[in-house]
């Protein structure tokens, strides 16, 4: 976000919404689709997957600064590989 000018970033301020989520909130699921991006603020995100077993696998953990979600095509850690 640095290399962003200042015009830029007040233009992503107002099309962006700031929203804090309780602690252990599911924000997505494997098995649902939200469209959007979400940048993590502060605290720490788990984006996992689910083994053939039914059981939660951890893919990665995110924390400030990073982003994930996806849209118009666009996927950045939320959805299965198919």
């Amino acid at each position: 976000m640095s290399s962003l000018s200042e015009a830029d970033l007040i233009e992503m301020d107002s099309m962006t919404s700031i929203t804090t989520m309780p602690k252990n909130t599911l924000i997505q699921t494997p098995d649902t689709y939200a469209e959007g991006f979400y940048f993590v603020k502060k605290g720490t995100i788990r984006l996992y997957t689910l083994t053939e077993e039914g059981r939660q696998f951890t893919l990665d953990i995110l924390k400030e600064g990073n982003v994930f979600g996806e849209m118009n095509g666009i996927s950045l850690g939320t959805r299965s590989r198919e």
